[in-house]
């Protein structure tokens, strides 16, 4: 399948802004260079192997009672060869989409969605979920990250800008993992990973922007989608942790909404952080003082 450039990529998915890659602030570099080096998220907390039918069917469960999916496109290759390709497009459960187990070094746990790319949005059909071969306590929430873009990602509209394209994924991801694990392991490896990945990619965006590191622009880009995403999944995701079970509830109806198409990311980040330059080509970007807090804790 022939790959296509990231600003191909958003003009074909309808976002809503022409960007340009982040620049991040000396401030957002500090603040999660700090919280990185605290005790709590240098730990590295224990979590076990698990069989792979049991990792997806958490995930499963966890849908079932938080969120009501829908069926997304999928395409069934009957025959796929060099030369000769076969194939028809379904409507699926995204628990219906294959999964494939995919061999990675060290300890990397992401899932990887495989998507096929037509004319015009929402045209996109899905051809499967990798994970990790190696199946741990992590794996539910690696899954549960992808489902949330096959729901996400085939609702025309849901999304505005590319710079939020993996919010509600790496929100739900965190949000199955306070549910699985009452001791928080599980959350702490998400959460210590994720601030590792904010400092590391918005010092390599602050050096690419400098002429100091050499980068692909696609690769600029997506390191600036992975930041702000993560900054402000994190900045939601607190709101959540310590909010009453009200607002608890407030943000799952929400997200349901978007899933349903009635609604955007947008709107749900707006709701509760101010995203008000959201077209601007550097959005103005940090850990707000509760995300900060969560971080701490």
């Amino acid at each position: 399948m022939k790959e296509i450039s990231i600003r191909e990529q958003i003009r074909k998915r309808g976002y809503i802004s022409e960007i340009e890659p982040y620049v991040p602030t000396t401030d957002l570099i500090f603040t999660a260079a700090h919280i990185g080096k605290l005790e709590v998220n240098k730990t590295v907390y224990h979590v076990h192997q698990m069989h792979i039918e049991d990792a997806l069917s958490d995930t499963e469960n966890f849908f079932r009672a938080f969120y009501k999916t829908h069926d997304v496109p999928y395409l069934k290759y009957l025959i796929n060869k060099k030369y000769l390709k076969l194939f028809k497009r379904l409507n699926v459960s995204p628990f219906e989409l294959p999964v494939i187990p995919k061999t990675v070094s060290g300890d990397t746990f992401y899932g990887g969605l495989i998507t096929e790319l037509k004319d015009s949005y929402p045209n996109v059909s899905f051809i499967g979920i990798e994970l990790n071969s190696l199946v741990t306590e992590l794996t539910s929430s690696s899954y549960a990250h992808e489902i949330t873009h096959a729901e996400v990602d085939s609702v025309n509209g849901a999304i505005g800008s590319y710079y939020n394209s993996e919010v509600l994924s790496v929100f739900i991801e965190l949000q199955l993992a306070e549910l699985l694990d009452k001791s928080e392991n599980i959350l702490r490896t998400f959460d210590s990973r994720r601030i590792y990945e904010i400092e590391t990619l918005a010092r390599e965006l602050r050096d690419f922007k400098q002429n100091r590191l050499e980068k692909s622009e696609d690769d600029a880009l997506i390191d600036s989608k992975y930041v702000v995403s993560d900054v402000r999944a994190y900045n939601l995701f607190a709101e959540y942790y310590f909010g009453s079970n009200a607002t608890r509830e407030y943000i799952k109806s929400r997200i349901q909404s978007i899933f349903d198409g009635n609604y955007t990311v947008e709107e749900l980040l707006n709701e509760f952080m101010d995203i008000n330059r959201l077209n601007d080509l550097n959005p103005t970007l940090s850990l707000a003082p509760k995300a900060v807090k969560y971080f701490k804790r």
